[in-house]
């Protein structure tokens, strides 16, 4: 079970996380601050840059007072020209460690890691997690999501029983086949619909060698079945058992397909 609007938020770029600003299960609004980063090499850089400017900005302060002393202007031209010469060439260093600082500020505006949407905080002991961690550029961070929204089940059907849902799309001509399920958390079943159909086949990398390959297919819930009282039940994650309308078949085929998918099976090979 999850929500329909949720996203990973991810680290803008590496470093170390200097603080959690949020809790989890909290919820958040649109911009608000989640982590904050620091970069030990982005803030040396900051003290590099902001020392040049500061002996850059001295250096032209000097060269326009020479330039404009009385005496200077009016017996020795050829050192004005050499001070306007610097003169210029200071203003170019000033403007272009200018642009660099502004540049390293807006990095590091960066490393405040701020939420993309409105929601809830689904991220697990978020403090214990992060806190003092190096993260690289990236790496999922948090996970925000609209539990205000719709909710979505994503069920994984073994690849040797998706082709009767297949077969059930086709024959019905609609994608949106009827689903009865029950969340592991409620007393009562919920109804709902087809939404999409993977097109790939993975397998639980926990436990490749024994897990049979799997398709997702999402399943919308109907409008009536999220009232408020119902939204207040759903978490995510939570797990459910799912049965898919694929048509009407003969009974002796409903109890015993599995055995006749398997003898068919074995015959074609």
């Amino acid at each position: 079970l999850e929500p329909t609007v949720r996203q990973e938020v991810f680290a803008p770029r590496s470093g170390l996380v200097d603080e959690v600003l949020v809790a989890p299960g909290a919820d958040v609004s649109v911009g608000q601050p989640l982590v904050k980063l620091r970069d030990p090499s982005l803030e040396l850089d900051l003290q590099r840059v902001h020392g040049e400017t500061q002996t850059v900005r001295r250096q032209l302060e000097a060269a326009r007072a020479s330039k404009t002393s009385r005496d200077l202007r009016d017996e020795n031209p050829i050192e004005l020209y050499r001070l306007s010469a610097s003169e210029r060439e200071y203003e170019q260093q000033l403007h272009n460690l200018e642009s660099e600082l502004k540049l390293l500020h807006h990095q590091r505006d960066s490393l405040v890691v701020r939420s993309p949407i409105a929601g809830r905080v689904l991220t697990w002991d978020l403090a214990a997690r992060l806190t003092a961690r190096p993260v690289e550029r990236g790496e999922a961070l948090v996970t925000v999501a609209d539990v205000a929204a719709d909710w979505q089940l994503v069920l994984t059907v073994a690849d040797d029983r998706i082709g009767h849902v297949l077969e059930a799309q086709a024959s019905e001509q609609t994608a949106a086949l009827p689903v009865r399920f029950r969340l592991r958390s409620a007393d009562v079943p919920s109804t709902g619909h087809i939404e999409k159909i993977g097109i790939t086949a993975s397998v639980d990398t926990k436990d490749a060698a024994a897990a049979r390959p799997t398709i997702e297919v999402v399943v919308a819930f109907d409008k009536h079945e999220l009232t408020d009282a119902a939204r207040r039940d759903l978490r995510p994650g939570i797990t459910a058992r799912a049965e898919i309308d694929c048509g009407r078949r003969p009974l002796g085929y409903v109890w015993l397909h599995d055995l006749w998918d398997t003898a068919l099976t074995w015959l074609r090979l």
